[in-house]
């Protein structure tokens, strides 16, 4: 029988993700997401994503997203200029046109006799799964780039704008040194 219902290799797997979460930020339980956030991004100027929230506050993902999203329009209604927001936008990417020759990039060219009409850019093929890190002032124009918008959601908040999206892989380090850190607790805790 298993204590409290939890299989022992789960249970395993929650501590570790338990401890993996005290290492990347502690938590402070007392502090709502809202609070939490007015503190990272407005007063001590981090930039937040829906990942590290989700890990900090020990919820689900989409509702680090929801968080983010409920945040960011609260305190842009009320003072437009101290935060930013960085999209995510997925979707079918719109197909590439094909050149009036009919022929696309990488086709070879023949010598075939041309017909006297004029051909019309062919749209070639379905599209791939796309996904785009975007400002609040580029959602719209990236939007449009898309053949489908499958979702829109807000990735990171910010004090300031952010011009290099490279600066959001600072946020993801630190989980990962928590990452590879854990691992190698818990290996050392087994043998």
């Amino acid at each position: 029988m298993y204590d409290c219902g939890v299989p022992p290799r789960r249970r395993v797997v929650s501590e570790r993700v338990s401890h993996l979460l005290s290492i990347v930020i502690p938590r402070t339980p007392t502090m709502s997401t809202s609070d939490l956030l007015t503190k990272l991004v407005l007063h001590e100027k981090q930039i937040v994503t829906y990942r590290t929230l989700s890990r900090q506050q020990s919820i689900h993902i989409n509702q680090a997203k929801n968080d983010l999203a409920a945040f960011y329009h609260a305190t842009k209604s009320s003072d437009a200029s101290s935060i930013h927001a960085t999209f995510i936008v997925t979707g079918l990417a719109r197909p590439e046109p094909r050149p009036a020759n009919g022929l696309a990039e990488d086709d070879m060219d023949l010598d075939i006799p041309s017909s006297s009409q004029p051909q019309e850019p062919e749209v070639g093929g379905w599209g791939t799964n796309r996904m785009v890190l975007c400002t609040e002032e580029a959602l719209e124009s990236t939007k449009a780039g898309f053949a489908r918008v499958r979702s829109v959601h807000v990735y990171s908040l910010s004090a300031a704008p952010i011009k290099d999206s490279s600066i959001l892989s600072t946020t993801l380090e630190s989980v990962r040194k928590a990452d590879a850190s854990a691992s190698q607790d818990h290996w050392k805790c087994e043998t």
